[in-house]
């Protein structure tokens, strides 16, 4: 088996964004390059590094190499929300509402907010863990609006993912922006009126003057882009919304659950 040495991620990460020029939903095909990304994306949302709990979460989620998280993965990521006695860290003291709030962050803040970042199968991963979660975890969870509201308002928008719409969208971004500081900061909106996914790729600030990323902007909107490949995301969000957009929903097969 060939080890996989910081220039073999080096050269497989240049590959693969030769195939993906815009570098959206891209995939992670190792464990190392997973942590890699992790580190990246937390420094770049939370500017720290991640923490044990959350550099477990993301070896599955983040590699594209595993399909699924298993039954005993899930649950481990449901214990966090059981509280204190049960998460003491003996390191530090914490427990309880800090471990959970690791998962939270991982799952809300760095992945499903920066979906563009990941690929479907990260995507679809999470979006699955979150429901189990919120199925099998502490009572708590129900009784927290304000996540489950956070929750409804980060789904929502994936419900309608379409990564073909998104490609063409930041191709327009690309080959219409000017020089203007409100068009190079990197941000955009989505709260026009509309549930379009925010286009928060990896560096875009970089890409809409980028003369190669315009090229292949170019190259792509002349070939006509690419197929949406958004419906497992699609199918794993609208179950999930349902779930959190009426409490008494997650009650109900909570019950459901604990009955059987």
């Amino acid at each position: 088996k060939k080890e996989n040495t910081p220039n073999t991620i080096y050269t497989s990460n240049n590959m693969m964004r030769n195939n993906n020029p815009l570098n959206l939903f891209p995939t992670t095909q190792t464990s190392a390059a997973a942590q890699l990304k992790l580190q990246r994306l937390l420094y770049s949302t939370l500017n720290r590094g991640p923490t044990q709990i959350q550099s477990t979460i993301a070896s599955t989620l983040f590699n594209d190499q595993i399909d699924y998280m298993s039954t005993l993965d899930m649950n481990r990521a449901a214990s966090f929300t059981f509280g204190y006695q049960n998460n003491i860290d003996t390191t530090t003291g914490n427990g309880g509402e800090s471990v959970a709030n690791e998962l939270w962050e991982l799952v809300l803040d760095v992945v499903l907010c920066r979906c563009t970042e990941h690929s479907i199968l990260a995507l679809t991963k999470t979006i699955s863990l979150l429901e189990h979660v919120l199925v099998n975890g502490a009572e708590r969870v129900c009784l927290d609006g304000e996540l489950l509201y956070r929750i409804e308002m980060v789904v929502e928008p994936l419900r309608e993912l379409n990564t073909a719409l998104v490609e063409q969208q930041l191709i327009e971004q690309i080959l219409t922006t000017n020089n203007s500081d409100d068009n190079n900061n990197g941000n955009y909106d989505n709260a026009r009126g509309n549930n379009d996914v925010v286009l928060i790729a990896n560096g875009i600030g970089e890409q809409l003057t980028n003369f190669s990323t315009k090229a292949a902007a170019t190259m792509l909107k002349l070939r006509g882009g690419s197929i949406d490949k958004g419906h497992p995301v699609r199918m794993a969000a609208d179950k999930l919304y349902t779930l959190v957009s009426n409490p008494n929903n997650l009650r109900q097969v909570r019950l459901e659950k604990a009955s059987n």
